[in-house]
């Protein structure tokens, strides 16, 4: 299908990095426009959604990197934390992200108190 062919071709050139939604801040209008419709009922056509459970930030992620003009874009320099990943914020360069397991919440320590734990 077009959508293998797509996976095939281009997979190699995505750097796995996607627009989350656990944290966003979206206007509307640009996906309520037409460009995303067509892309969404295009991909809702092949059963994309439901076959391959294909998620709402993937989609998005896609289509803002094919048409949105990168100058609306906002990088939030916010502390988060998500599975695996974490990130401290802009506004704590000193400090690292710590748990004790992974079943604990991240926390943001001071790298030299860090070390220690």
């Amino acid at each position: 299908t077009d959508a293998l062919v797509l996976r095939d071709t281009y997979w190699h050139e995505w750097n796995r990095v996607l627009f989350m939604n656990d944290i966003e801040i979206t206007r509307l209008d640009w996906f309520q426009g037409e460009q995303y419709q067509d892309f969404y009922r295009y991909l809702d056509s092949v059963g994309g959604f439901w076959l391959y459970r294909w998620g709402d930030h993937a989609v998005r992620t896609i289509a803002i990197a094919l048409w949105l003009d990168p100058s609306r874009l906002l990088s939030m320099g916010v502390p988060y934390g998500h599975q695996n990943t974490c990130r401290c914020g802009k506004d704590r360069p000193n400090e690292v992200c710590v748990r004790n397991s992974t079943s604990d919440w991240w926390r943001c320590l001071p790298r030299e108190e860090a070390l220690q734990h």
